[in-house]
């Protein structure tokens, strides 16, 4: 019997100009097997379709709106298309307009039941214009949205600044997301195997990425908007039926704030690692790898706007094992 694998999906976002498409004909031209593009434009016309076409893609879409709300319909009306006919392809690639949150496509993919199980979304790919960075992140700071969300930045046009600025870019990059894998490039000229196994949205890899961060001791603003990392530790047990509910609440009370969230979290009584993860208001939480001997320590990376440590530190202690609830009588 044949096992039907879910397509790949990679999203591509960055402002108008950065490199996305540049960087999209390198990965292509790299790939071997047989590739879609849905592309999520701004105007009413396109022309990077027929810069692509002459790269080797069975299949390119074109959506037009400013963003994934105004073009909301006939966006998922293509993902649909493209998921019927996914095993006639390798890898989808989403481009996203300049102004859109690739948030939003990501919840969309991961919420959909049709859409999850025959899309699998590897990674969200931010590519970066180190000239014109600074002004793109004023305004309604999608700039700096599109670098919280990101699992890998590609840094482009490198080559028209000093390494001075290339330092201090990413340095500001960093506070908005530290735990992303970031590339300094010419051309947006990146090996494609680099991007093409993200495992952003893979629950297995979570625990590196967790792990990695919080042995940082990080936690740092973002200049422009006030986007940061918080990265909690907590040495005492969760009870599930409290935490949750919890994170679930928080997480719908931050949606315009909290773009992702990670974590391991150790559940009293369950001998498995609770892994956790949230984009954009989706949240879904699994079962991961046996404790066994291993320090029974929960980690949380919270990347978002008006995030307050305290509130957060004080909703996760509540959910302790060792903390008494009152019932009513």
């Amino acid at each position: 019997m044949t096992v039907f694998v879910p397509l790949p999906v990679t999203i591509v976002s960055g402002f108008p100009g950065a490199g996305k498409t540049t960087l999209l004909r390198h990965l292509i031209g790299a790939s071997t097997g047989r590739v879609a593009i849905l592309k999520n434009e701004l105007g009413s016309v396109s022309i990077d379709d027929e810069l692509l076409a002459s790269a080797r893609a069975r299949r390119i879409e074109v959506v037009f709106g400013r963003s994934c709300r105004e073009a909301g319909e006939d966006l998922a009306r293509q993902l649909y298309a493209i998921a019927a006919e996914a095993g006639d392809f390798d890898h989808l690639f989403i481009e996203m307009s300049g102004v859109a949150h690739p948030g939003v496509l990501a919840a969309l993919l991961l919420v959909d039941s049709a859409l999850r199980h025959r899309l699998r979304l590897d990674g969200i790919v931010t590519v970066v214009d180190v000239v014109n960075y600074s002004a793109h992140a004023g305004g309604e700071d999608y700039a700096d949205k599109q670098v919280a969300y990101a699992d890998a930045v590609v840094l482009s046009k490198s080559e028209l600044v000093s390494v001075t600025a290339v330092d201090q870019l990413l340095q500001r990059l960093r506070r908005i997301n530290p735990r992303t894998r970031y590339f300094v490039t010419t051309d947006a000229r990146v090996p494609a195997h680099e991007l093409l196994q993200l495992g952003g949205f893979d629950f297995s890899r979570i625990e590196a990425d967790v792990v990695d961060l919080l042995g940082q001791e990080y936690g740092g603003k973002s200049e422009a908007r006030e986007i940061e990392t918080v990265a909690v530790t907590c040495r005492h047990g969760f009870v599930f039926d409290r935490f949750l509910p919890w994170v679930e609440a928080f997480i719908a009370a931050k949606f315009h704030d909290l773009f992702r969230v990670k974590g391991i979290v150790a559940i009293e009584g369950r001998s498995r690692r609770l892994v956790v993860q949230a984009v954009h208001g989706w949240c879904r939480a699994v079962p991961g790898r046996l404790w066994r001997s291993d320090p029974r320590i929960s980690r949380l990376v919270f990347i978002g706007r008006r995030l307050d440590r305290r509130e957060i530190e004080r909703g996760l202690r509540g959910c302790e094992a060792r903390v008494q609830v009152a019932k009513r009588i």
